[in-house]
């Protein structure tokens, strides 16, 4: 029978239930979920009362569950939103293999050498972004419009630079004899350039599409090299690192080549590339002889604009201001060669002014060393006589006996001194102490110039 003793107990426990239900309630309320199912857990093994333990176990799993249900909306969401980004980029990258594509099947067209019987031009090519061959191809399509009867294309140079304004200037000449000026501004339109006046052309390409160019033409290599191509954008820098290494020495073996035809004696090279320079975007290129144990034959750079530039200095260390544009280079090299000539050689600087720059360079064999200055004199007197009509003993001072011979072979004098020696402390043995008479002597062909020699210290005064 139910009395009143088991109502209160029952009642008892009710109340402990719920003022332990409480209690953890008000405790789990502030804590994190971890934190709630530890605190559940510690709870449950501390409970001694069935109905409280079965309470706080129902907590605990209604913790768990939401926790599991929020770990899966979680996954589903992450899921979904990587399938979108997928999408995206996949959708992307078709674009961008479309547009490479359409570029590339362009630019195939462009150089076929048939594109098509169709002589309707191409309205869709950027004047803008032309390539070496388009700027050559719209220019001498005006020419030929203006003169139908004008010579082939490869009767003519092509020079096209660009300009602070972001215009390509476009001289065109044959046989070195200037013919016409061109220009294309910032905004691609076409201009012939004549008494300083520009006289608009075309505002498009109006190129037909089966229009030639008989062969190809010569351009002036101060121009942009470009990775693929000849690239005349300044409104974006090149990036250096794109051209290639075969590039390089097509475009460098042309103008070494093209120098040095007429050299008495031409020497085999190798083009030596360096593209670990400590100026990023900066490519050095060395041409050196093979055949002899010389200095450098020439020496080129690719600035970070991507322009082939050319070295004013045979042998390094090359400094900012000796880089020069390839068309100034074969003058600048060949006065370099001249004041060496009239400073260390004597030779008429009349007469040297009065030869080519190139006969010059031709001459050269190289500035590194007394003898090669010697060598170099001789290869221009046996050319050209008069060049040492006037000479003026130097101060051959240090010379070996070769570069002695050599010199005063060039200003015609009479070498006597193989058996003149003396002791020197100053000078090292077989060198040259002085001469008599002494430097500074106007030379004439013929007179004698004895040269003292070095036998080293005196071996008496070394006791």
């Amino acid at each position: 029978m139910y009395n009143n003793n088991n109502w209160q107990n029952d009642f008892q426990r009710q109340q402990e239930l719920n003022n332990a239900s409480n209690r953890i309630a008000a405790a789990l309320a502030a804590q994190k979920n971890e934190d709630r199912k530890h605190l559940l857990r510690i709870e449950i093994a501390k409970a001694t009362d069935r109905r409280v333990k079965a309470e706080l176990q129902s907590m605990l799993d209604e913790i768990e569950k939401k926790e599991k249900r929020n770990k899966i909306i979680a996954f589903i969401l992450l899921f979904i939103v990587m399938a979108v980004a997928a999408f995206v980029g996949f959708f992307f990258y078709n674009q961008h293999l479309s547009n490479k594509s359409t570029i590339s099947n362009n630019a195939a067209a462009i150089s076929s050498t048939n594109i098509s019987s169709d002589s309707n031009p191409r309205n869709n090519i950027d004047t803008k972004q032309l390539t070496q061959e388009q700027v050559k191809k719209w220019v001498y399509y005006h020419m030929k419009k203006d003169n139908p009867n004008i010579s082939g294309s490869s009767a003519y140079d092509f020079s096209i630079v660009p300009n602070q304004d972001s215009e390509l200037e476009i001289s065109v000449s044959s046989g070195g004899t200037p013919v016409n000026d061109y220009l294309i501004d910032s905004s691609g339109d076409l201009y012939k350039i004549s008494s300083g006046q520009k006289t608009l052309l075309s505002k498009n390409w109006d190129v037909p599409n089966n229009f030639e160019l008989d062969e190809p033409t010569q351009t002036s290599t101060s121009s942009t090299l470009a990775a693929n191509d000849i690239s005349f954008s300044s409104q974006s820098q090149v990036n250096s690192n794109n051209i290639s290494d075969e590039k390089i020495r097509s475009e460098v073996a042309n103008i070494v080549d093209n120098k040095w035809k007429n050299a008495s004696q031409k020497h085999p090279y190798e083009i030596v590339i360096n593209r670990d320079t400590p100026e990023k975007g900066i490519i050095n290129i060395v041409v050196n002889p093979t055949d002899v144990q010389t200095d450098a034959i020439d020496a080129f750079r690719i600035n970070k604009n991507g322009e082939l530039e050319e070295s004013s200095r045979f042998v390094p260390p090359y400094k900012m201001g000796d880089w020069i544009p390839i068309d100034t280079a074969t003058q600048t090299q060949a006065d370099e060669v001249r004041n060496i000539m009239i400073k260390n050689q004597n030779l008429d600087p009349n007469v040297l002014n009065s030869i080519s720059d190139e006969e010059i360079l031709a001459a050269n064999a190289g500035n590194a060393t007394n003898s090669q200055i010697a060598e170099t004199a001789q290869n221009l007197i046996n050319k050209y006589p008069e060049l040492s009509s006037k000479n003026i003993l130097e101060n051959i001072e240090n010379y070996t006996k070769d570069d002695a011979r050599i010199y005063l072979s060039n200003i015609n004098a009479e070498y006597i001194g193989n058996e003149s020696y003396e002791y020197s402390s100053n000078i090292e043995k077989d060198k040259v102490i002085r001469t008599e008479p002494i430097a500074g002597t106007e030379i004439k062909k013929g007179d004698i110039v004895r040269v003292i020699y070095s036998k080293g210290p005196d071996p008496n005064t070394l006791k």
